[in-house]
């Protein structure tokens, strides 16, 4: 890997953002009345773990939904109910643009000080008596989104960076996964995977987080519903395209399908697509 002889950055977070509880109140309620039914399943499991505080069994969650699942929507209405209540939500991703598209989001490598590269023996910048560290201590709800990019040490990493924070006795150390905080994940498995340097198959699928230790201790809450989509015929054949469904009857090879003709341009792409004229 090229070497720079760039400074290593600092983390500089002085403050968390202030929210109105009445502003973000009437948002939760709004947008809680028009969540579907796996969405509604969704937000009433975590916001169960997250007020049930006696109960010491594991409150990872991970949100399976294809793209057009509306996954971000669900990460909106659970932040605005924690922040109405006066509490703290730490939503990051593993990218800056998908962190772009959370209020208040950062990207996982900035919350968890998480070195890149990541492997089996890193560990974070964060130091429990820096405010990042009290920050982490204090949060009620952790949201992870793309989380499918991130390597499986990463998550290794983040587990046992909150537990160090949330326990002080050694021999209570790591009984309770992600130190027993309210941990939300989610991505889609279909989509993006860890990207190895020259890496095969086998390694991208061994870097993956399914591949953690971990990864048992998470409730799976999957969202199928195609919300942007009228068309149920599109969105079924977009799942067996995520899923591997498909193929094609020329024997061509698995890695090639074949498309449907009436999704096929015809004639104008920019009037195919956005109904306009070229």
């Amino acid at each position: 890997m090229p070497y720079f002889n760039l400074p290593q950055p600092e983390i500089q977070v002085t403050q968390v953002p202030e929210y109105d509880e009445g502003s973000e109140l009437l948002l939760a309620t709004q947008k809680r009345n028009s969540l579907n039914a796996q969405q509604r399943i969704a937000y009433d499991t975590i916001v169960s773990a997250i007020e049930n505080k006696a109960d010491l069994r594991p409150k990872c969650f991970f949100i399976d939904g294809p793209g057009g699942s509306s996954k971000t929507y669900l990460y909106e209405v659970l932040m605005h109910h924690v922040r109405s209540l006066g509490k703290v939500v730490l939503p990051s991703a593993t990218t800056g643009i998908a962190a772009n598209l959370l209020q208040g989001g950062r990207t996982m490598h900035s919350f968890f000080g998480i070195p890149v590269p990541v492997n089996e023996i890193s560990v974070s910048r964060i130091k429990q008596d820096t405010f990042a560290g009290k920050m982490l201590y204090n949060a009620n709800l952790l949201i992870l989104d793309e989380c499918t990019m991130a390597p499986k040490y990463a998550l290794t990493l983040i587990d046992r960076l909150l537990c160090e924070a949330m326990t002080t006795n050694v021999t209570e150390k790591y009984k309770i996964p992600f130190g027993g905080k309210v941990f939300v994940i989610g991505g889609d498995f279909r989509q993006c995977l860890p990207v190895i340097p020259n890496g095969t198959r086998a390694d991208v699928i061994e870097s993956s987080l399914k591949m953690a230790d971990l990864w048992k201790q998470f409730t799976k809450l999957q969202l199928m519903n195609n919300m942007p989509s009228s068309d149920p015929d599109s969105s079924n054949w977009l799942i067996k395209l995520r899923n591997g469904e498909l193929s094609n009857p020329y024997n061509l090879g698995e890695d090639i399908i074949e498309i449907p003709e009436d999704m096929l341009c015809t004639d104008c792409i920019v009037s195919d697509v956005f109904w306009t004229t070229c």
